[in-house]
């Protein structure tokens, strides 16, 4: 049996509520010449029985039962398992337009692209708001003002050759898939396309999606984390930052590595993060945070702690 053009990855945790609504949306795609990989991640509910359904119902379905890891391990999982030319993501709350693959392979074939990017409709609170990619700027630009939209995995058809040997990092709670996205975006001579078709749904009501169970602790260490990684794929490529919007980014990474060593009492560090504002040239870029970086530039420490407890009782108290 020869493999699928597309394989789709779709890890699974505590959606029994909203994975029918998902799975239904693959089965229905125009486009047929595809696998899609189920990968329950140790769910307590009926998630990991509502898989072993769809997959007696059509082969096409591969599902994979795992205990509790993450979405990253999840996904990991996908990527060892997957079989087709085309990689794809899908998240378990979400659902997708019927034309999407059908659109993502014929633009990869007119366009000789790598990479195809669609329009994203943001569901929240009952209410769609779109959000279409606008071709406009270079890769940092893109990075720096889509923001959510550019840093996922599932609005978007990736040839497999860019993802061979590539992994998430399981460490990385937060933005996890920005890093990954990231690395493969920026590969010497990778051909992305963008199109303003709104073509994937992004549900932000389920309660139980990997945003919501990560603490404030979790968050602030994995933006570090993301922060360093992020770095390191510059390093590594010798990326030579020409442009404003590069710069721009830079500065925006660089604050995501800094802000850790002020943000939490446990590792609170003035002198490391002046350390880092020397090293990188980093400025106060964010009114929230301007008080107390002003104190940790002018030796103010101690001010600058009483700032951290109140602000941190506050976040611990959000989200409990």
């Amino acid at each position: 049996m020869s493999s699928p053009k597309i394989s789709i990855i779709v890890p699974v945790y505590k959606v029994e509520k909203y994975l029918r609504r998902c799975l239904d949306s693959i089965v229905s795609q125009t486009f047929t010449d595809w696998e899609c990989i189920l990968v329950d991640d140790g769910s307590p509910d009926n998630s990991g029985e509502i898989c072993d359904e769809y997959a007696e119902k059509d082969k096409r379905f591969r599902v994979f039962h795992q205990e509790n890891a993450g979405v990253s391990a999840a996904r990991n999982k996908g990527l060892d398992e997957a079989k087709g030319e085309w990689i794809g993501f899908v998240d378990s709350d979400d659902w997708i337009e019927k034309e999407m693959y059908e659109f993502f392979y014929t633009n990869t074939i007119i366009e000789n692209a790598d990479v195809v990017c669609c329009g994203v409709k943001y569901y929240k609170h009952g209410k769609t708001k779109n959000i279409p990619f606008k071709d406009k700027g270079d890769i940092f630009y893109k990075f720096q003002n889509y923001r959510v939209y550019m840093h996922s995995l599932c609005n978007k058809l990736i040839k497999r050759k860019f993802i061979s040997g590539r992994r998430l990092n399981t460490k990385i709670k937060v933005g996890e898939d920005l890093l990954f996205v990231f690395d493969v975006f920026t590969e010497e001579n990778i051909k992305i396309v963008f199109y303003d078709a709104l073509l994937y749904f992004y549900f932000q009501e389920n309660e139980n999606s990997s945003i919501h169970l990560v603490n404030y602790e979790e968050k602030i260490y994995s933006l570090a984390q993301l922060g360093e990684g992020i770095y390191a794929v510059y390093k590594n490529k010798q990326m030579k930052l020409k442009t404003e919007s590069s710069k721009r980014y830079l500065d925006y990474i660089n604050y995501l590595i800094a802000i850790p060593y002020i943000e939490l009492l446990d590792s609170f560090n003035p002198d490391k993060f002046r350390q880092i504002c020397k090293k990188w040239n980093f400025g106060i870029m964010l009114p929230v945070i301007f008080l107390q970086t002003f104190f940790v530039y002018i030796k103010f420490d101690w001010v600058a702690k009483v700032l951290l407890q109140i602000k941190t009782k506050i976040r611990v108290l959000l989200y409990k």
